[in-house]
């Protein structure tokens, strides 16, 4: 071969390996340009789900269907509390007390939001939900009228929206033929006891006792009181004890901070004007009490009555003309 002179192989080859190259940059850089899209796509989605929530949250009690027009697959508080995510999306951030199952797929998403007041409005909580999940509450004839006038009676301001599909059963009608057709048929599938649970939960099959102010998490041999009702739904609603404990820890945060804020105007209305003096000492002590305290099974009576002593002391503030209440 001639000095100067390359090979049309050598020619053909190194066309073959350069094409190579450039087909490998630009499949990779548009496989990367779809996965930053996909992300984007899912903190966006993540968003308008969280955009959606606030459209509802001046209302006491409001229930409505999210469409998204296409499939999505929801986390929530996943890895970390308070946090909603897509499968491939980063978690954001929210301020929401949601009650949920920890994956929620569809395209539609069932929710409910309810005012949670302390004896002042703290917060809202959400109550999440899709057609792929069933929830039973199981009673005995000692607390079939609690269920039925509290969740289905047209009259209860704790009725759940029929949009949910909430059922009710009675102990005795309950057995394991009609769990394994549920498992068969939903996604998700959840037990909730007004007595004695009579079957054991599994991988699928989440069980949870509620027993007066106590909510028991059989598949994590857990336990957490209940301050109200909307604290009852959340077990209802929650997959397992960590998604309620995450939903009941930013309550009692919110109710720590707005105490404190409270607190501050109280302080303000204790200067005497006019030459009038409002006994403000009782209320001082009832918000100081829910700043320091945290709520436990031990205390718990003590808790609640500090709410209704809080109230009564406001109301007394508020029957006085000279005086201003704080709430």
């Amino acid at each position: 071969m001639k000095r100067g002179i390359v090979s049309p192989v050598f020619t053909y080859i190194f066309v073959i390996i350069a094409g190579s190259v450039i087909l490998l940059f630009f499949t990779y850089f548009s496989y990367n340009q779809l996965y930053v899209g996909n992300r984007l796509n899912a903190i966006d989605v993540a968003k308008t789900l969280d955009d959606n929530l606030n459209s509802f949250i001046i209302s006491k009690n409001s229930d409505k269907d999210i469409n998204f027009g296409f499939d999505v697959r929801l986390l929530f508080n996943n890895i970390v509390c308070g946090t909603l995510s897509l499968d491939e999306g980063n978690n954001i951030r929210t301020n929401k007390v949601i009650f949920s199952p920890k994956v929620l797929d569809g395209d539609n998403l069932k929710t409910w939001t309810l005012s949670w007041k302390y004896p002042f409005h703290i917060t809202n909580f959400y109550y999440l939900s899709n057609e792929d999940s069933i929830y039973y509450l199981v009673y005995d004839s000692n607390s079939k009228k609690f269920v039925e006038d509290t969740f289905f009676d047209q009259n209860s301001q704790y009725k759940i929206p029929s949009r949910f599909g909430i059922r009710k059963i009675s102990k005795s009608d309950l057995n394991n033929n009609l769990v394994t057709n549920l498992l068969g048929k939903y996604d998700f599938v959840k037990l909730v006891y007004f007595t004695q649970p009579n079957l054991s939960p599994n991988d699928r099959l989440r069980i949870v006792e509620i027993d007066n102010n106590i909510a028991r998490f059989y598949n994590e041999d857990r336990e957490d009181i209940i301050l109200s009702e909307e604290f009852m739904i959340g077990a209802i609603f929650s997959e397992d004890y960590n998604n309620f404990r995450c939903g009941f820890d930013q309550s009692i945060s919110n109710l720590k901070s707005l105490s404190k804020l409270y607190l501050s105007k109280q302080e303000k209305l204790s200067i005497p004007a006019k030459g009038l003096t409002c006994n403000y000492a009782a209320i001082n002590s009832n918000l100081n009490y829910f700043i320091t305290t945290d709520p436990t099974i031990a205390n718990l009576q003590t808790y609640n009555n500090n709410v209704a002593n809080l109230q009564t002391n406001n109301n007394d503030l508020e029957g006085d003309e000279n005086c201003e209440s704080l709430f």
